[in-house]
């Protein structure tokens, strides 16, 4: 019962997923490069959405682990957060460091 509904949960990244690829898809011929790498980093963009079902329906099913993972995330964005308020503070004005 629990995966019936987790389908539909599931179905929004797969619709940017799918948004993605069709957005990265060749409009040229001969394809460039360019291209076709943007296409390859779209499909392989599917670990998102993967990722994010599977700690959701697998990984963080305990309360403990949901816990000691939202404050990882937390500190992850204070750290960033700080970094990025230290370096706006401290740049020069002629843009070196």
């Amino acid at each position: 019962m629990a995966l019936v509904s987790s389908g539909f949960r599931l179905a929004g990244p797969l619709v940017w997923w799918g948004w993605l690829v069709l957005c990265s898809l060749p409009r040229q011929a001969p394809v460039p490069a360019e291209a076709t790498a943007s296409l390859t980093q779209a499909l392989l963009a599917i670990h998102f959405p993967v990722a994010a079902f599977t700690l959701a329906f697998w990984t963080l099913q305990d309360p403990r682990t949901r816990t000691w993972c939202r404050r990882l995330v937390i500190a992850c964005a204070l750290y960033l957060g700080g970094q990025m308020l230290l370096q706006a503070l401290t740049k020069q004005p002629d843009g070196g460091f």
